[in-house]
């Protein structure tokens, strides 16, 4: 019997070759190992260097105010209130608000424009403002009146420049805020608001009103929409537009429709381009009887006295 055998044994060249094949593969892999490494050294150094311009910018923008939501029915930055006219065109002796849409993010106001033909009253107010609230005991009827008959439009401001009177608490924001809720919710509720917000004012120096007792106000003044307002309120939806609305009031070279009428304080009151000069008693603050409805008459080129003026109130 012969053994065969199972092969013959590899020559001195071939396996001289072999180990070449495999140092080869050897570093072929090598070089592929290095290439994936360098890839993601270099992916995670451009990650991070991304990450950091990231954050970087992150930190840019929060310590820039950006714009935030804009009220609805105050493209102005004011909400013009008119008469309701039937379908004839008469006055029904109605107030309504004039509708808008939200102006968008960063957008400028868009000024009212005048109707040469009516009384066009512009009232910039502080909720937290005590001789604002003593023109609206003396004069709100008197505007009402005049707007409702169709012979006057009001287009009211509220403004902040009082928090420093609320103990912290931000009370002239948070009231221009809720002002700004209203006129986007329900517009037409407004002026019951705007009045009975002054009826209800805080003292200056004091918290003044928190968010549960504007939601109240808002209550009692049956305006629709209670809960989006309310939401509106506590999340102070509009603080940015409070913010920004006071810095156009204060830093214009002259208010709008105007040529020469600066922003001086509250209540900043103007009629067809003409800022209202007032008096007040010096005891009690109030207004003088007549004095705005003499002021709105001698505009209107007439002559003579107010047939209905309530005297002014403490």
């Amino acid at each position: 019997m012969t053994i065969g055998s199972q092969g013959s044994r590899p020559t001195k060249n071939q396996r001289r070759e072999e180990a070449r094949q495999t140092a080869r593969e050897h570093r072929a892999e090598a070089q592929k190992s290095e290439r994936r490494r360098r890839f993601f050294v270099q992916g995670g150094v451009v990650a991070g260097i991304i990450v950091v311009v990231a954050v970087i910018g992150l930190v840019i923008w929060s310590a820039v105010p950006s714009p935030g939501p804009r009220p609805a029915n105050m493209a102005s930055d004011g909400i013009l209130l008119q008469a309701k006219l039937d379908a004839n065109g008469v006055p029904t002796g109605d107030i309504e608000a004039v509708l808008n849409k939200a102006l968008p993010d960063g957008g400028e106001p868009i000024t009212t424009t005048e109707n040469p033909d009516l009384l066009n009253i512009v009232v910039y107010v502080d909720y937290q403002c005590p001789v604002c609230k003593n023109f609206n005991i003396a004069n709100s009827p008197i505007i009402r009146d005049r707007v409702a008959s169709g012979a006057a439009t009001v287009e009211i401001h509220p403004i902040s420049i009082l928090d420093r009177m609320s103990m912290g608490s931000r009370y002239s924001s948070r009231a221009a805020n809720a002002a700004a809720c209203v006129a986007t919710y329900d517009p037409n509720k407004f002026l019951n608001f705007d009045d009975a917000m002054f009826t209800n004012q805080p003292d200056e120096g004091t918290p003044g009103l928190d968010n549960a007792a504007l939601k109240e106000i808002v209550k009692s003044v049956g305006a629709d929409r209670q809960a989006e307002i309310g939401t509106c309120i506590d999340n102070e939806t509009f603080k940015s537009w409070v913010t920004s609305s006071w810095n156009r009031v204060k830093d214009a070279p002259a208010l709008p429709n105007t040529t020469d009428v600066v922003f001086s304080g509250t209540p900043t009151v103007i009629v067809n381009g003409t800022q209202f000069s007032f008096n007040t008693d010096p005891e009690t603050g109030a207004f003088y009887p007549a004095q705005f409805s003499d002021f709105l008459l001698k505009l209107a080129g007439l002559k003579g006295s107010a047939t209905s003026t309530p005297a002014p109130t403490n």
